[in-house]
């Protein structure tokens, strides 16, 4: 059995590949390219593996969400 593990960034490693969190709307241009097997959809997100998106390290290390943020939505 897989055992799902997120980072404290959001980005979700499993069976040592890293998946990176994508909302709706902020899908790459060639998702419809991308192998479906290396897409999780999960808790309203989709994951995609980060060796398909290549993302580089600087990038990955820098994902953050609002949610993280301790974000309110206030005016």
């Amino acid at each position: 059995m897989n055992k799902l593990k997120f980072t404290q960034t959001g980005l979700l490693k499993i069976n040592g590949k890293t998946f990176v969190p994508y909302q709706l709307h902020q899908l790459p241009k060639n998702f419809e390219e991308i192998c479906p097997s290396d897409i999780i959809k999960l808790k309203g997100f989709t994951y995609i593996n980060d060796e398909v998106v290549n993302l580089t390290q600087f990038q990955l290390d820098t994902l953050t969400s609002s949610w993280e943020l301790d974000y309110k939505g206030r005016k």
